[in-house]
């Protein structure tokens, strides 16, 4: 019999999200609407190739998921979940144009 602590990866529904607060909330809300298999995700005009695991998106989509405000707290969030080991993130340069 497998270990049940041992799984590389869990699938979370979107539903099923339970609410809270904090950076273990905000890990789950994240997890939530990270692609859960390989292809294209769309944003903005953009189509960037996604591996399960991976989510593709700006800030205002991360802002909404996380339900926070200001772009600043975001990114704050992002930097303490990666401090933390839970995730990795870049942040591209805005288009010139």
């Amino acid at each position: 019999m497998k270990c049940l602590l041992k799984y590389p990866w869990v699938k979370l529904p979107r539903n099923k999200v339970p609410g809270g607060k904090g950076l273990m909330g905000a890990w789950m809300r994240l997890a939530a609407r990270a692609a859960f298999r390989k292809g294209e995700g769309h944003y903005c005009g953009y189509d960037n190739p996604v591996v399960p695991g991976m989510w593709v998106g700006g800030i205002v989509g991360l802002k909404a998921i996380l339900g926070l405000r200001r772009r600043d707290a975001a990114l704050d969030v992002l930097r303490d979940l990666e401090s933390l080991g839970f995730l990795s993130w870049t942040l591209d340069p805005p288009p010139k144009g």
